[in-house]
Order: C-alpha cells, then sequence, then structure tokens
C-alpha cells in the first residue's frame, strides 16, 4: 500500500499565480513526497524513470484547461512523450 501524500498542489490557476510559481510549488510537493527524487550517482536509466514520474504527477495536476492547451503546443506528440 501506498503511503499517504503530504499536502496537495491543486491545480494551475493563471489569475492567482504565475507558472514559475506553480512549478515551485510543484517542485517542493516532489521532494515532500520523494517523487522523481534519485541519488547523485543514479544510472541515466534511473534518472529518467524519475522524470517520467514527475511528468505524470504534473499532468495529473495541472487541470483540463492548462492540460488541453500543453496538448495543443506539444502536438502531434502527446505531452507525456516531450
Amino acid at each position: 500500500m501506498a503511503a499517504a501524500l503530504i499536502g496537495s498542489v491543486g491545480f494551475y490557476e493563471p489569475s492567482l499565480e504565475t507558472f514559475t510559481a506553480y512549478l515551485e510549488r510543484l517542485e517542493q510537493f516532489f521532494i515532500a513526497n520523494d517523487i522523481g527524487q534519485y541519488a547523485a550517482d543514479a544510472t541515466e536509466a534511473i534518472k529518467k524513470a524519475a522524470d517520467k514520474k514527475k511528468v505524470a504527477v504534473i499532468i495529473s495536476v495541472m487541470g483540463s484547461k492548462t492540460y488541453n492547451t500543453l496538448r495543443d503546443l506539444c502536438s502531434p506528440t502527446a505531452p507525456k512523450d516531450k
């Protein structure tokens, strides 16, 4: 069973904060919950897996409006593959 997460990030609301501020909060959420963290001497495979986990989290918490914008900007590639 997975451990409960500490805190929450919520959707990105451009009227409330800049995207840079949102990413700063998201990075702290990652650290607090040990998401995508790895040792300094980690292999490239471990780093890639950690980054993939961070991408999955940000896509799942960013909100549908922001995700749709991201999808349009990445088209024809899926955001998860960028």
